[in-house]
């Protein structure tokens, strides 16, 4: 083969060879029109895993995306404790109401860093607020009748003597007395999404939250209780995106 056509067949392997990186890097570069997200948190307010989050973002323009956001989440006193009773049980000492917040969020995320093909991080800011719905109700025990082993549920007081209590009443017991409440909430956070394909999201987010109530809600009565609850918070997320 002589040089000339050595330099054609060259230059011809080499634009074909370009094709599929210029459109995958097309591809990249158009990023993604819409997204959803699920996963479960921790927040600083919340036990070891504080609730669910969703996310649903629609593009706006090349970089900037609308969400939609739905939260549920367990609310908890700073100065809640467990303690053990005699039959090996848990209780809480003090507490006498559950809430659940029932976020609905609606906001912009920006993204700040896209991550190369198959590989790296991409970066997202968020901002979000709306109102939250809350499910507040009495936090029940199991109380020992006369020193024994016989018993009765009943919501806590502080006149109940803590050696007498077994353990805790029923999760869902109580519900039937519920109140509810009408408050609001506003966080910001940064995503980081590892994701190794265009379609899918795994990833964690990382943020600060406050959710304000009209009026202080009592979880702890003989202890301060609060109408505006700041947290830090940490996301597991994963998706699909289009």
């Amino acid at each position: 083969m002589s040089a000339t056509k050595m330099r054609k067949f060259l230059f011809v392997s080499l634009i074909f060879s370009l094709i599929p990186m210029m459109v995958w890097a097309q591809e990249e570069n158009e990023g993604y029109k819409s997204q959803f997200i699920w996963g479960v948190n921790k927040y600083t307010n919340g036990g070891l895993i504080g609730g669910l989050v969703f996310r649903y973002s629609l593009e706006e323009k090349p970089g900037v995306y609308q969400t939609y956001g739905a939260e549920i989440i367990h609310q908890k006193h700073p100065k809640e404790l467990r303690y053990n009773s005699i039959t090996g049980e848990t209780f809480i000492l003090g507490k006498s109401h559950y809430l659940y917040s029932f976020r609905l969020q609606y906001g912009r995320e920006w993204l700040l860093f896209r991550k190369a093909p198959q590989q790296g991080v991409q970066i997202n800011l968020g901002v979000a607020a709306g109102p939250t719905f809350g499910l507040y109700y009495p936090y029940y025990v199991e109380v020992s009748l006369d020193g024994s082993l016989n018993s009765i549920n009943v919501p806590y007081t502080s006149n109940i003597n803590p050696n007498a209590i077994l353990g805790t009443g029923g999760l869902l017991q109580g519900l039937d007395e519920a109140q509810f409440k009408i408050g609001g909430n506003i966080k910001t956070y940064m995503s980081f999404e590892f994701g190794t394909f265009r379609t899918s999201v795994s990833g964690f987010e990382l943020g600060l939250m406050l959710e304000a109530w009209p009026e202080e809600v009592i979880l702890m009565p003989n202890v301060d209780n609060r109408q505006f609850f700041p947290s830090a918070f940490i996301n597991l997320v994963f998706g699909t995106r289009k």
